[in-house]
């Protein structure tokens, strides 16, 4: 007979997200809908489960992020998962006074579990591949929800074992703040290639 327990992983892309003087937010609070999904044949992941959290030290909200990996297989796995919260703004509001927004200035802000902003950061290139410059003659660049190196993930080894994966990331307090309202789930085997993606749209009230 298969045997099944569970363990706990956790990975916390700051040092700030200590669990003590955690004030804790109704997980109602954050709604999520997917709207795209790829599915896996070889493992499963659920409940994914969402919760706002105040940063202990004040400096911002945190989002948690909780998943259970399943083994549909008897072979173990090794799998890279990645966490991706973003800040996005549509490319066109219903304003017929506001310009259209750059495809490029879409994601305003992201944090991604690994936290390496680096691996999401594109350089914009003109037409004839050269990169792009702004005013002041600085590059420019976009963020994706694409890893450059799909192999950094928060790595799982799945044996016969459920695996609970907790994920944390800080929305820092600013002007004119505003929290999370995307997140992205993606999840690819040891040599990068992708197995799994789910895309999450998040309640944008506060409280």
């Amino acid at each position: 007979m298969k045997r099944f327990f569970s363990a706990i992983i956790v990975f916390i892309p700051v040092l700030l997200f200590a669990q003590a003087g955690v004030v804790m937010n109704n997980s109602t609070d954050i709604l999520t809908v997917p709207v795209e999904t790829q599915y896996s044949d070889r493992f499963k992941i659920s409940p994914i489960y969402f919760n706002k959290r105040i940063d202990p030290v004040g400096i911002g909200e945190i989002l948690e992020v909780e998943m259970i990996f399943e083994n549909l297989t008897d072979d173990p796995m090794e799998l890279n998962v990645f966490t991706i919260a973003t800040i996005e703004v549509p490319p066109k509001s219903d304003s017929s006074f506001e310009l259209p927004v750059d495809k490029w200035d879409i994601i305003r802000f992201l944090v991604a579990s690994p936290n390496d902003v680096e691996n999401f950061k594109y350089q914009l290139k003109d037409k004839d591949g050269n990169a792009q410059k702004d005013d002041l003659g600085r590059d420019m660049y976009e963020y994706k929800k694409i890893p450059h190196d799909a192999k950094k993930g928060n790595v799982i080894k799945l044996d016969d074992n459920t695996f609970v994966l907790r994920t944390y990331h800080l929305c820092k307090y600013r002007k004119k703040y505003a929290f999370f309202n995307e997140l992205a789930i993606l999840v690819f085997n040891t040599e990068g290639q992708p197995l799994f993606a789910s895309y999450y749209k998040l309640d944008k009230k506060r409280k």
